[in-house]
């Protein structure tokens, strides 16, 4: 290798470091560089080289002391500056000596590329000499701390991140930057989440998310930022995650948040917490569920506030969690468990309120407004157990409709029918669907009967229009042995003529309780027609012979006692309409107390309803349904004992329990089992076997 030739690429060299003009061309330099490679002089002049680099870098240590020493708060830009004009200076060197890298160092074993060799040297005489990549890591460290509490910080740390990287440095600038977040972050949790509102501290989480993100994207290795996320991640959400799914949590559902509800969805789907989000949820769901179901208060408005709160928290599943299907299926699970919290009471006012909405139809609401509303109590049908329950009571509503044309549209009953027989299948419907048979076949029976007592009887004052029903389809109503006028039991009489010339094999048995009657009355100011109830016809016509009459005088010529005389005198004397006057103003009514016409009564319309008082009957009623709901169930346990019985022959305790639990549709007590257990072994359908007394054996 000739000096002059070493020489001038020595001195190219040098020139690009002190950042001076070459006094060569490129182009010379390389067909140099290529000339001394043929003349195999690539050894020598790669061995120069580096050692030219090497020396250029240690020359550059006493610079760097002195400036640390001036500055020591501007050392991230001092080595940023130092390593951008390395990176430059090798681009140049490489441009120069490209021929040694191609033809000498990839095809020989143990040396590196110019590009390496100077990464190498950068590392072991800048960054591990002086504790140099201690105040690098120091100044990366404190420059971040800077951004994260708000303070402007220097936007030029991708290149010292950049050359930590190059030189293999950068596990360390990445152990102490964990170590630095989990503390940071640690601090301002618990600061955070003690100090702000929750809808504060959401924001605030998902901000700082947001930015380390970015800051981890734009400058940090790849297979930092997930460490660095999961750390935030574990000290602004796990650790406090119970704080935050705590009173919180509930605030923002009690104010329909949906905006920092959806936050925090995103946020728990983030750390993979869904679980413990939809246990809050649930938690949520039942307590306020319990306030709507177990305040007894409340009942008239119960399904009202149960399906406000479903709407409401459907609009929270919509809105702030994106119809997520386990967080619909935690709030339908709420439901069901809160609902049936109660027994029997809210399939009781699920089917008094289907009562309301049918009798008004289309009064209150359009068409959609009425589907919807339908469609919507039968979702929360749906979570009802005690579904017999429902059953006994929707048909107990259904036959007042039906019997007393209460009904807004026979198309809606039938509509309503046909998606209870969806819900709950054929035989749930069966009695139902027989009630509106026998309306139908009535109204041509009764049509025929009119034909049949026209041509019977010529003058008739009395006009009698019968339901007949099957007694197995209908509630069971109370029979009232009134004291019917002589021309109502002629008239009760030719009826039943006429229909055992039809069905000769049938019986008739008259419910007077459900009778209703319109009477014509004549007042000093006008004749009426007054819708009334037979046991209230019956009281008025006792005035056609006297001007005024005693309770007690009433119920001899009716025969009328206790409760029903009772709400039959307030509803004809004490009720908005008073065609009757009591000499006494109070409820009470007592056997001396004097009933007379009410010589005053006025109305405009010519045809006038009087109700029935109905509130002590209505508990009456409900009383007796649920007795019967109570006995109807008593069969159905029996029924699935001896069905499993009858197949096994031979069962254990337990597995007979839980045969039975699996087969009822509503919820019972193990202890009712045994009891109906005891029952059917005194009617020996059962025995205990001799040799164990947990076993049953089935007697045929």
């Amino acid at each position: 290798l000739q000096d002059e030739e070493w020489t001038t690429l020595r001195d190219a060299v040098q020139a690009i470091y002190a950042k001076q003009a070459i006094n060569q061309t490129l182009q010379s330099l390389t067909l140099l560089v290529e000339r001394l490679h043929h003349k195999r002089q690539s050894p020598e002049v790669y061995k120069r080289l580096k050692t030219l680099m090497r020396d250029h870098l240690i020359g550059e240590q006493p610079r760097l002391r002195q400036a640390v020493a001036v500055d020591s708060h501007d050392v991230a830009n001092l080595f940023r500056l130092t390593w951008e004009d390395h990176i430059q200076a090798m681009m140049m060197i490489q441009s120069i000596f490209v021929t040694l890298d191609r033809l000498y160092a990839q095809k020989t074993r143990g040396i590196d590329l110019l590009w390496l060799v100077g990464i190498q040297l950068f590392k072991e005489h800048i960054l591990q000499e002086d504790k140099n990549l201690d105040r690098v890591t120091r100044a990366i460290l404190d420059e971040i701390q800077k951004e994260r509490t708000g303070q402007l910080a220097n936007a030029q740390l991708r290149p010292l991140c950049q050359m930590l990287i190059a030189t293999k440095l950068y596990r360390v600038l990445e152990t102490g930057l964990l170590s630095a977040t989990q503390s940071f972050y640690r601090h301002d949790g618990i600061e955070r989440i003690a100090r702000d509102p929750l809808d504060q501290y959401i924001v605030h989480v998902t901000s700082r998310l947001r930015e380390e993100e970015e800051r981890a994207r734009f400058m940090l290795a790849v297979a930092t930022r997930r460490p660095l996320l999961a750390l935030i991640e574990q000290t602004l959400l796990l650790e406090p995650l119970d704080l935050v799914l705590g009173e919180g949590f509930f605030t923002l559902l009690e104010a329909d948040d949906y905006k920092h509800l959806n936050m925090l969805f995103v946020l728990i789907e983030r750390v993979e917490r869904q679980t413990q989000f939809q246990s809050a949820l649930s938690k949520y769901v039942e307590l306020k569920g319990a306030e709507i179901v177990g305040n007894p208060d409340n009942d008239k408005e119960m399904v009202d506030n149960l399906l406000a709160f479903f709407d409401k928290m459907h609009r929270i599943l919509a809105q702030a969690c994106g119809n997520d299907a386990d967080t619909d299926q935690a709030i339908e699970m709420s439901f069901e468990r809160f609902i049936n919290k109660r027994q029997n009471k809210p399939a009781e006012m699920v089917a008094k309120f289907m009562d309301a909405k049918l009798r008004a139809g289309y009064k209150d609401s359009t068409e959609e407004e009425f589907e919807a509303s339908m469609n919507k109590v039968l979702h929360i049908f749906r979570f009802i157990n005690g579904k017999d329950v429902f059953e006994a009571f929707y048909k107990s509503h259904l036959a007042r409709r039906l019997l007393h044309d209460k009904s807004a549209s026979t198309d809606l009953e039938r509509a309503m029918l046909s998606k209870l027989k969806q819900e709950c299948g054929a035989s749930f419907t069966a009695n139902l669907e027989g009630m509106f048979k026998d309306v139908t076949i009535s109204q041509q029976l009764d049509a025929e009967f009119q034909n049949f007592r026209r041509d019977t009887v010529s003058d008739s004052p009395l006009e009698l229009h019968v339901q007949v029903l099957t007694q197995s389809y209908w509630p069971a109503y109370a029979k009232l042995p009134l004291n019917l006028p002589q021309k109502m039991i002629q008239a009760q009489e030719l009826f039943q003529q006429f229909y055992c010339q039809k069905h000769s094999s049938r019986q008739l048995s008259w419910q007077t309780s459900q009778g209703d009657c319109l009477v014509k009355a004549g007042f000093k100011k006008g004749n009426k027609e007054l819708q009334l109830s037979l046991s209230q016809a019956l009281m008025l016509l006792c005035f056609n012979d006297a001007a005024e009459l005693s309770v007690k005088e009433i119920a001899d010529l009716t025969n009328l006692e206790g409760k029903e005389l009772h709400r039959t005198v307030l509803s004809m004397t004490l009720g908005k309409v008073r065609v009757l006057e009591k000499n006494t103003k109070t409820k009470e009514v007592a056997p001396e107390d004097r009933i007379s016409i009410n010589e005053k009564f006025s109305n405009q319309r010519k045809r006038i309803k009087i109700n029935q008082i109905q509130l002590k009957e209505t508990a009456e009623e409900q009383e007796a349904t649920s007795k019967k709901v109570f006995k109807d169930r008593i069969y159905t346990i029996d029924a699935a004992i001896v069905r499993i019985m009858k197949t096994r022959k031979t069962l254990r305790h337990q597995l007979l329990m839980s045969g039975v639990l699996e087969q009822l549709k509503f919820p019972v007590k193990p202890v009712d089992i045994k009891k109906r257990i005891e029952s059917l072994i005194d009617r020996d359908y059962l025995e205990r076997s001799a040799d164990d007394a947990g076993v049953y054996n089935y007697l045929a």
